[in-house]
């Protein structure tokens, strides 16, 4: 008998629109999660963001939900290998 191990790799970045100026208190700043399913052959499904909030921010954010010093949201949908989704994330910035 033979097992084979199929592992799905799912990579991301987050990016912060807007980086190169300055952000005043009260302030909103958004950044763009990026997600790529690096698996060849594997599809995610239905899976779950978790990010740290960075000091200094306060999550603004409805698509978001507040749990101690992170944020986060479900996708629900499909990603197929090599796909990629985009989920923004709002912050307003503290005085």
């Amino acid at each position: 008998m033979v097992f084979v191990a199929l592992v799905l790799i799912i990579g991301w970045h987050k990016i912060l629109s807007g980086w190169n100026r300055t952000f005043l208190a009260g302030q909103q700043v958004t950044f763009t999660i990026t997600v790529v399913n690096q698996s060849s052959v594997l599809t995610a499904h239905q899976f779950t963001f978790d990010d740290i909030i960075p000091v200094g921010l306060t999550l603004s954010d409805p698509d978001w939900t507040l749990n101690g010093n992170r944020a986060v949201s479900n996708f629900s949908g499909n990603l197929v290998p090599g796909g990629s989704y985009n989920k923004d994330i709002t912050f307003t910035v503290n005085g």
